[in-house]
């Protein structure tokens, strides 16, 4: 009896052995277009995508992968990059030398890519570098789009430079938001686009956001608001050591909205309108100036 409870226990911790060996992550590394070789950035369309998407038989076996790219190159992105039924993991590998890069291009037919990353379920950016200027010298409209409800979105050390709407669009109820050691900037048009720019924005579709967390992260040149809401009602929101200047825009500052709990606290916030609560659905392109509104 003793030898079959032995075999049954030899047994299960087996299936568990290689339950957790099929977990571990995967690292799959992805080679971008490197500057310094000279070649044609045409040839290097596209190859964070076809990544993913080749990814797919192996990510049935095990979900669990992060994508890693590779310091001092830049992944061309003219493909919408989407991730309905899996956690997308990607960061920058560590070491020395410039973040590697996503940033739009022209593509082999000449067009231009569309949206970068529209999310679906989780998604993780770490150790990256958002580019959203694209070769005619115009903005990226939207950098991301996170459309899967009840996510969890972290980004972690990136930089987002240039984008005409907002570096965070929120179109999915019940997030979870993290953002940490992060620099966003040249965030809209206040003329060209009648307003626009936005660190964070909450669109209709996000009726309920569980969780905004942002810490220790700069953001200038924002033509519009740091935060805007459209009518979410906001369970909890931790801002700590924010430091944002040059917000321009007719709000300004940050729109909390609804908000349930809010912290603020240890940051700077220079030549800001508003923190607090305004009109959500007020048209920045008629609006007049506001006076100085806290609430």
């Amino acid at each position: 009896m003793k030898q079959i409870y032995l075999i049954i226990a030899t047994v299960l911790l087996l299936v568990i052995s290689l339950s957790g060996l099929a977990q571990e992550t995967r690292i799959v590394k992805v080679d971008g277009w490197d500057p310094s070789v000279g070649d044609d950035p045409v040839l290097y369309e596209n190859l964070l995508y076809y990544a993913i998407v080749q990814d797919s038989t192996e990510r049935k076996t095990n979900p669990n992968v992060i994508f890693e790219l590779k310091r001092n190159q830049i992944y061309f992105l003219g493909k919408q990059i989407e991730n309905y039924d899996f956690h997308l993991h990607i960061r920058g590998e560590e070491g020395e030398g410039l973040l590697p890069e996503i940033q739009g291009s022209v593509k082999s037919d000449g067009t231009y890519g569309l949206d970068y990353i529209r999310s679906y379920n989780d998604l993780t950016l770490e150790n990256l570098a958002v580019n959203g200027y694209l070769p005619d010298g115009s903005y990226q409209h939207w950098v991301i789009e996170c459309r899967g409800n009840g996510s969890t979105i972290r980004y972690k050390n990136c930089t987002w430079d240039g984008d005409r709407a907002a570096a965070v669009c929120a179109r999915a109820d019940s997030l979870k938001i993290y953002i940490s050691d992060c620099t966003v900037g040249n965030i809209g048009y206040r003329t060209a686009f009648g307003g626009n720019g936005r660190f964070i924005d909450l669109r209709p579709e996000a009726l309920y956001l569980d969780t905004l967390v942002i810490e220790n992260s700069t953001v200038y040149n924002t033509t519009d608001r740091i935060m805007r809401n459209m009518n979410t009602h906001i369970n909890y929101l931790y801002f700590d050591h924010i430091t944002a200047v040059n917000t321009v825009g007719r709000h300004g500052g940050v729109q909390l909205g609804d908000c349930k709990n809010a912290t603020i606290k240890n940051s700077v916030f220079a030549n800001v309108i508003m923190i607090g609560h305004c009109p959500s659905l007020t048209s920045e392109q008629t609006q007049p100036e506001n006076p100085p509104h806290f609430s």
